[in-house]
């Protein structure tokens, strides 16, 4: 369709116009980009696309604590051990 580009194809373009990967990493390693954003980036480096359920983009579970009522998000215990 006019002026729309798959994520695929997206990825090929940026990865031929050389260095953004690098780019955004270091962004991310020093915080100007989020962990969110970072991983759409990778995914997007990698072909990966929200239009195509057999290549939806990849993120880690982070959250190891699924029984409790109400999930208390500052307390570390109801995150999985990431440092592996």
């Amino acid at each position: 369709t006019g002026g729309q580009v798959s994520a695929a194809m997206a990825g090929s373009l940026l990865e031929a116009q050389g260095g953004w990967l690098q780019s955004v990493t270091r962004s991310w390693q020093t915080g100007k980009l989020s962990n969110f954003d970072y991983l759409i980036y990778l995914n997007l480096a990698a072909g990966r696309s929200f239009n195509d359920l057999t290549q939806w983009p990849v993120m880690p579970w982070v959250l190891s604590d699924y029984t409790s009522a109400s999930l208390d998000l500052l307390n570390p215990n109801s995150y999985r051990d990431l440092s592996k």
